[in-house]
């Protein structure tokens, strides 16, 4: 278990690890946090063939270019990678964990 340093409950991340989500340490701007791909998520990367490194590295975009997303809790970064703009949408069910629901490559 983590504990995610505002008061919060514990992070139990074996629990998402034992759910087959992918449980990686990266940033959200320049914020250390726990990121987790929901199973759909890899499935969606892997039909795109979007790797980790490339969703770690949109996450890590400066705060201005992180926003709303268009559902209710959700929040939307794009960015360019080495391969083209990327957008990742992700929640945030603790102010240390990242819970990415889906990404897709845009058009420039």
């Amino acid at each position: 278990m983590k504990e995610d340093g505002q008061g919060c409950e514990p992070i139990d991340l074996e629990r998402y690890r034992k759910t087959g989500h992918d449980v990686l340490e990266g940033k959200l701007g320049s914020t250390p946090v726990t990121v987790v791909i929901t199973p759909y998520a890899q499935r969606r990367m892997r039909e795109r063939d979007i790797e980790e490194a490339e969703v770690l590295e949109v996450l890590a975009s400066p705060p201005s270019s992180h926003g709303r997303g268009k559902t209710e809790r959700r929040y939307e970064v794009a960015a360019v990678t080495d391969r083209g703009r990327l957008r990742v949408i992700y929640e945030r069910p603790a102010p240390s964990l990242v819970l990415v629901i889906t990404t897709h490559p845009e058009s420039a």
